[in-house]
């Protein structure tokens, strides 16, 4: 819109909007990708499922406070051709802002390419911390934040902790058919306990593989939380060594963080045979998960587990009590 040039134009550059949720920012020059690009040649060719998944920001966050009364967010995007199942356009594309922490508006730019979306207007209000919440399942380049010229943009309130929570997992952690940025589990958890996150989910390709545990290991986090998920249900004879396998590779560089585990979502009894097949492998797979990790907590280590053995087809809503007491206490 013509009106936009008169903002103040703010990059990502400016320390009060440093992104909250990329571990690995400063290495990237600017680009959102979630993962560390110096472990790219670890995977699969650069074009790979795995590897364009984790160059969609979920749980990448830009936070400020200002007494602004206009914001617009100037974007790019591109379509990825990467759609779960289930999702709209503005679900799975959309930009979400957060006033003081409740939510104001999800927004879609209505082409690809260079747009701006106002996100913000309303001037008799200021004093304001702004969360801007980036897609789950899109690539975006944020180009800059425009708010009202001589509008004050300061550092946002600190979290509880100075060190985030990391999530890891496939489809239902990185935010598949949440309906905004704000509702995958992971964002859940980490806003009911006050604590930045980092959200490493990538829809049908996470493993238990020893590059996973040593990009898991470089985020120096307060605690690790680790969603089992359909990929290790029906592996169940190798489940054991691939969890011990990580573990202890993971506890190679952090001995000491807690590392949750979250077993796969067992399902309902009127389900077809097929899906009836699956909820009991994945009860099986709970119980060989508990074993191993009270095991390893008989032994010293800091681990735990969660057996669910309920859900809600294809929502992603883990309860946040489950995983609250573990870190409740700092």
């Amino acid at each position: 819109m013509p009106d936009n040039e008169s903002l103040r134009w703010l990059t990502l550059n400016d320390p009060h909007l440093r992104p909250h949720g990329l571990w690995w920012f400063d290495e990237h020059g600017g680009e959102l990708f979630r993962y560390p690009r110096h472990f790219e040649r670890n995977f699969e060719p650069v074009d790979s499922w795995r590897w364009r998944l984790t160059t969609h920001p979920s749980g990448a966050r830009l936070r400020f406070r200002s007494d602004t009364g206009r914001l617009v967010l100037r974007l790019e995007t591109w379509h990825d051709q990467i759609p779960p199942g289930g999702m709209s356009e503005l679900s799975r594309r959309g930009v979400e802002c957060t006033l003081n922490g409740e939510f104001q508006v999800i927004a879609l730019s209505e082409q690809l390419g260079l747009a701006d979306l106002e996100l913000y207007r309303d001037p008799g209000i200021g004093g304001n911390e702004f969360t801007l919440w980036l897609p789950t399942y899109n690539p975006i380049r944020v180009h800059g934040i425009g708010v009202a010229l001589g509008a004050r943009v300061e550092a946002p309130a600190p979290y509880r902790l100075p060190r985030p929570l990391l999530a890891l997992g496939s489809s239902i952690t990185q935010g598949a058919n949440a309906s905004r940025p704000s509702l995958t589990w992971p964002a859940r958890v980490a806003r009911r306990l006050n604590l930045d996150f980092v959200n490493l989910g990538a829809t049908g390709a996470t493993d238990l593989s020893d590059t996973m545990a040593e990009v898991v290991a470089e985020v120096d986090a307060s605690g690790y939380l680790l969603k089992i998920g359909i990929t290790h249900v029906f592996d169940l004879p190798n489940f054991p060594d691939r969890l011990n396998r990580f573990a202890d590779r993971l506890r190679e560089r952090r001995p000491k963080t807690p590392l949750l585990f979250i077993g796969p979502l067992a399902g309902t009894r009127h389900w077809d045979a097929e899906r009836r097949n699956f909820r009991d492998h994945a009860g099986k797979l709970n119980e060989v998960l508990l074993e191993q990790v009270s095991r390893r907590r008989s032994a010293g280590d800091s681990i735990y587990s969660v057996r669910t053995n309920w859900m809600v087809w294809r929502m992603p809503c883990i309860p946040t009590t489950w995983v609250s007491p573990v870190w409740r206490n700092g």
